[in-house]
């Protein structure tokens, strides 16, 4: 596909090729080679995105959840059989095993919005099991039967109205209020669900914990993360955030939906020792460390910034690149078109395609970690950050009830 669309010399994707592939299994294992040691691979499904798509691009007769879910799991499930560097961890014992034998460790989770609705969730949810799952998402981008969802962008909140007119024929969107939230850098008003976590929902909570599996907090409401804190206070269990944002960190929209973690979260979740996946978003950012410039915002610099930040709250903190969204990804530092595209830049290049490409593909991320031990930046958490899940996953699975 490169050699035929895209001249060899360019990198591709870039940090803002929404629309691309950014994890081809080459650059996968490439990654692998240069530290990536855990992965956590989620099957996503978009029901309203697929409804509109037409149906000369589509190459699956469904627009599902479970059917769609299940068919990226077969086959996730089936690269990992035709490679030997790379091996699907279904218990936190596996995961030591593998990476102590050189081996990609992955982690099947579920992300999607209908998840469970309408039908025995039972049923589906031993699928997913079945096909490899140990972690999941109870929510996403819309309200569902077990929980409320994080409001996010606009757009957002419009695609709910459309999948509940058109699955479940009725018109509702998000029923929120607005709140004052106080940082150090100003006060925000946040649009926050009113909705939490359901019966339905507190059930499938219990059910994961009986299985020791790592509870994910992304996309909940606020009120539907301190429900399930109710449960995992009671119980004594860690819960992580795959991939999020640092509300007090975060300038502009992302500091104002709610779809980004307040401080008080955090706290909770420094008290059973979790881990937080930042986001490797191309966002603005405030000026946390003094030390570090940030003249170009959305790139290595910001994000240096966001790790400042969750360092001095003594956050535990991973990677949550969330490739292959529709989002951007860390921008460059430099171009090689524009001189002054992120001008008097105090530190030099990596010497790598990142530098004018910014966050393109996975194997970058190793340039990323270089980049910001360049700007000084200190990397040990996120280097450690795999030991630390699987401690997380470790400290879940002694409450195992079933398997």
């Amino acid at each position: 596909f490169r050699d035929h669309c895209v001249p060899k010399q360019k990198s591709f994707p870039t940090w803002n090729d929404l629309a691309h592939q950014q994890v081809w299994f080459n650059d996968l294992k490439l990654a692998h080679e240069s530290g990536l040691s855990l992965i956590i691979m989620s099957s996503v499904h978009s029901f309203v995105l697929c409804k509109i798509i037409p149906e000369s691009r589509k190459s699956f007769k469904s627009c599902e959840d479970e059917d769609n879910h299940l068919r990226q799991l077969q086959n996730a499930k089936s690269f990992i059989d035709a490679n030997d560097w790379v091996e699907l961890a279904l218990t936190p014992m596996d995961a030591r095993r593998i990476i102590g034998e050189g081996k990609l460790a992955m982690i099947f989770s579920v992300e999607s919005s209908n998840m469970f609705d309408s039908k025995d969730w039972k049923v589906e949810f031993q699928k997913y099991w079945d096909a490899g799952a140990r972690t999941l998402q109870i929510v996403h981008q819309f309200d569902n039967e077990l929980a409320g969802a994080a409001m996010h962008k606009k757009p957002l909140e419009v695609a709910q109205y459309l999948r509940n007119w058109m699955k479940y024929d009725k018109f509702q969107g998000f029923d929120y209020e607005e709140v004052e939230y106080k940082t150090e850098f100003g006060i925000r008003s946040v649009q926050r669900n009113k909705k939490g976590l359901t019966k339905k929902g507190e059930e499938f909570i219990n059910h994961m914990i009986d299985l020791g599996m790592p509870l994910d907090f992304a996309h909940m409401s606020f009120k539907t993360q301190k429900d399930v804190l109710k449960i995992t206070a009671a119980r004594n269990y860690p819960f992580y955030i795959s991939h999020g944002h640092f509300r007090d960190a975060q300038k502009g929209g992302l500091g104002k939906f709610e779809k980004s973690t307040p401080i008080e979260m955090l706290q909770e979740m420094k008290k059973v020792d979790g881990i937080f996946g930042v986001r490797t978003i191309a966002s603005p950012t405030h000026l946390v460390d003094r030390n570090i410039q940030n003249n170009c915002d959305g790139s290595s610099l910001s994000f240096a910034h966001v790790l400042k930040f969750g360092q001095d709250l003594g956050v535990n903190i991973a990677l949550g690149s969330d490739f292959n969204g529709f989002i951007p990804q860390t921008k460059p530092r430099f171009s090689d078109t524009d001189k002054d595209y992120c001008k008097g830049q105090k530190v030099g290049r990596t010497g790598t395609s990142f530098d004018t490409s910014g966050l393109g593909r996975v194997d970058q991320l190793a340039d990323l970690m270089k980049d910001l031990a360049n700007l000084g930046t200190d990397t040990n958490g996120i280097e450690n950050s795999a030991e630390k899940f699987i401690q997380i996953w470790e400290r879940s699975y002694v409450h195992r009830k079933q398997e």
